[in-house]
């Protein structure tokens, strides 16, 4: 699939995700939960099939940030509820790979400007601001393997 396709699909997916919340509760989701719905740390635990030790150890877990994808979802599952894992980025991936095309043109721009400068070829800025949209544009066309290095 072409990528500019592709990029453009996840940001009209993602963009509704933007307007959830960005943190979760102090004590986390599971706590949050299973208290809304006056559930015992005993009863969540005989709904996982585990000892209400091990499931306020997956609560603890949650809370510190070291619990596991499966264990999250496993929590979900016994809270009737579904995990939701994504990953919401700060601006669209449109302009997140604009933005990586504009430094590395910048770069390279500099780079041929200044051999340029040695060698007494040095060019007007309006031409180095043209070459750099152009090399800007052609990044982000074809994303070439080098660009995030």
């Amino acid at each position: 699939m072409d990528r500019k396709l592709r990029r453009k699909q996840l940001d009209g997916q993602l963009e509704s995700l933007g307007r959830l919340p960005r943190s979760r509760p102090g004590r986390g989701w599971t706590v949050a939960f299973r208290q809304a719905l006056g559930m015992s740390t005993r009863q969540l635990g005989k709904r996982l099939g585990i000892t209400q030790q091990a499931a306020a150890n997956l609560e603890r877990s949650e809370q510190t940030g070291s619990i596991t994808l499966r264990n999250l979802e496993r929590l979900a599952a016994a809270l009737d509820s579904e995990l939701v894992y994504a990953f919401i980025p700060q601006r669209s991936l449109e302009e997140t790979l604009r933005k990586q095309a504009d430094r590395v043109a910048d770069q390279v721009v500099r780079r041929v400007e200044s051999t340029m400068a040695l060698e007494d070829q040095a060019t007007e800025a309006s031409t180095q601001f043209q070459r750099k949209a152009d090399l800007i544009d052609e990044y982000v066309r074809t994303t070439p393997r080098d660009l995030w290095d």
